[in-house]
């Protein structure tokens, strides 16, 4: 048995908690580093990163994965491109400690501002100002409230995935809250007059998970 099949029949990767395997580089018999290219979800892959998938003894022959590497190559992602090499062609193998990802999760940062005017009246039922629309995203989002009326002060209510918090903006004041995940702001029952303003900035966060 070759020294590179050896090497590799020793370190068949298993299944981690942490989804790293045991990625490799080759060197070539003419002392220069191995690179092939695969075809991964119809793209071409060009990479020096491998990934052991399966031995035949019997015909000295190995399947491996290519890795796609980014970030400087501090971290390579699992690709579906296959290919089989004979370990007889390498001189030398060196396993690399370098985590392995299944894929890549891309964050994207949408930023919105608006501002709602409202009148609230004592005939009017406790009622929600403002609702989040994208309840699948994660967001943070930053209030601002201004408040003129009759009523000595403004009790206000938002909710979110974390459970409800109250917040009392007194007559002439303008008070700030910033809260994650919002999905909506609603208002208790009224005395008199409330008129106001309710100005939003959210930062949306939207994840795309990428495979290679």
């Amino acid at each position: 048995m070759s020294n590179v099949i050896n090497q590799l029949f020793n370190h068949v990767p298993h299944v981690l908690k942490s989804k790293t395997e045991h990625p490799f580089i080759l060197i070539g018999r003419n002392g220069e580093l191995f690179s092939t290219i695969g075809i991964s979800r119809g793209c071409f892959i060009t990479s020096c990163f491998f990934n052991l998938i399966s031995i035949d003894l019997k015909n000295n022959c190995a399947v491996v994965e290519l890795l796609k590497p980014l970030c400087g190559a501090k971290k390579l992602f699992r690709t579906q491109a296959l290919v089989t090499i004979d370990p007889s062609c390498f001189c030398g193998i060196e396993f690399v400690s370098i985590p392995v990802f299944d894929c890549l999760i891309k964050s994207t940062v949408i930023k919105e501002e608006l501002c709602l005017p409202f009148t609230l009246t004592n005939t009017d039922d406790p009622k929600k100002l403002w609702v989040n629309r994208q309840k699948h995203l994660e967001n943070i989002v930053t209030l601002g409230i201004k408040y003129d009326g009759i009523d000595p002060e403004l009790n206000l209510i938002f909710h979110s995935k974390q459970g409800s918090i109250s917040l009392v903006v007194p007559k002439g004041r303008y008070e700030y809250i910033t809260i994650s995940d919002l999905e909506s702001v609603e208002t208790s029952s009224t005395v008199e007059l409330v008129n106001g303003n309710l100005d939003i900035q959210i930062n949306v966060g939207e994840k795309n998970i990428i495979y290679f």
